[in-house]
């Protein structure tokens, strides 16, 4: 996709419909640098690995720390990821949960 704008010939930027889809044919690659599409699509899987795991840590916070919602989900996007362990894990031993389900937790978070 090129187009000419004077002399100088400028590769045209894929546009995304109103329906947020990409007008650049399949199996092609966009005309500027942007590296090895094997690594890009690594670099991806990465970034949505590590969404998922932040999205579930951010579910158990206020579960255990007690707080509603809303102030919940400000105070994690506001702190640390060592403040909120902090806080999850020194909320952990006043859970009612069975204690399986707080092993899972503690399990978890030493991977978050």
């Amino acid at each position: 996709m090129r187009h000419l704008t004077g002399a100088t010939a400028r590769p045209t930027l894929p546009q995304l419909s109103a329906e947020g889809i990409c007008d650049m044919p399949e199996g092609s690659w966009p005309p500027y640098r942007v590296g090895n599409s094997d690594y890009i699509h690594a670099l991806g899987v990465i970034a949505s690995v590590f969404n998922l795991l932040e999205f579930r840590f951010r579910s158990l916070f206020p579960i255990y720390t007690r707080l509603p919602s809303k102030p919940a989900y400000t105070l994690f996007a506001k702190i640390t990821n060592e403040m909120r362990l902090e806080l999850i894990h020194g909320a952990i031993e006043f859970s009612t949960h069975p204690e399986p389900i707080k092993d899972d937790v503690r399990h978890f978070s030493r991977w978050v």
